[in-house]
């Protein structure tokens, strides 16, 4: 889930502080401007190769599970953290994560319950940004032409509504109470308080 918001939240930019305050509003403070710009120039390079949703995702997967680099979204994502939320952050994920392997739930597992509602969600919104890349790309539009204008389509695309559909589908989706538990009490710490996390 955190690698599928950072492939479609990672097309705002520097260059998009309108999309910048409407994510520190609807999800997070912790981002800030050189976050983003990393992530969205990754996202630039997936839209010039057209990949899909599922192929960035595996690319991601890949990077992040399986070969353990530094070079992934996840660390593009921290780069701009300043040091002291970074700690923060750091120590909020460790421990989000040790709580959910002491559940014995796995990533094999929560990719398999989580993978296809997640992308049934996110894949109008990414196919939307994707299409409009690759035709201003077509077009020879500039790097900085394409995230502009990506932006736009995404500050209207993500949603309050979005979110919490996100949020409500993963714990109908997650029948590990355990687990959901994890995720209710880590999820507060570095998202916004204003979604429905529920309790069984």
């Amino acid at each position: 889930v955190p690698i599928l918001f950072a492939v479609c939240l990672s097309l705002a930019s520097a260059q998009c502080p309108n999309f910048f305050t409407k994510i520190n509003n609807l999800l997070t403070s912790i981002l800030n401007n050189k976050s983003l710009d990393n992530m969205a120039n990754t996202l630039v390079t997936y839209a010039k190769q057209d990949l899909s949703l599922q192929q960035a995702f595996d690319k991601e997967y890949n990077c992040f599970i399986v070969e353990k680099r530094t070079d992934c979204l996840p660390y593009k994502l921290a780069a701009g953290v300043p040091v002291t939320q970074y700690l923060s952050l750091m120590a909020t994920a460790t421990g989000a994560l040790n709580c959910v392997l002491d559940t014995g739930y796995t990533y094999e597992q929560a990719i398999k319950d989580l993978k296809t509602p997640m992308f049934n969600i996110w894949t109008p919104v990414y196919q939307t940004l994707r299409t409009k890349a690759v035709t201003m790309m077509k077009n020879k539009k500039t790097d900085a032409e394409i995230k502009n204008q990506c932006c736009t389509l995404a500050n209207s695309a993500i949603t309050k509504a979005l979110l919490q559909k996100t949020i409500t589908t993963a714990k109908n989706k997650i029948t590990v109470k355990k687990v959901w538990d994890c995720a209710a009490k880590y999820l507060p710490q570095v998202a916004n308080p204003q979604y429905k996390l529920y309790t069984w």
